[in-house]
């Protein structure tokens, strides 16, 4: 087998999001991400800003 173009395995994709409170920007590996415990929500993941521990939510972006 030959690899063509190298990627990223998905625990070393990179997210940035800003914190909605603090506006602290964030830069983090999706590996540091928690999951939303409500079933409701379906499957969206967040962050704890280090800065005022607010939840950042993540987006599809």
């Amino acid at each position: 087998m030959k690899v063509i173009k190298q990627g990223k395995l998905p625990d070393e994709q990179i997210h940035r999001e800003t914190c909605g409170h603090c506006k602290s920007e964030l830069e983090f590996k999706h590996s540091e991400v928690q999951w939303s415990p409500d079933p409701r929500d379906g499957a969206r993941w967040f962050v704890i800003c280090p800065v005022c521990t607010r939840h950042v939510w993540g987006s599809s972006k």
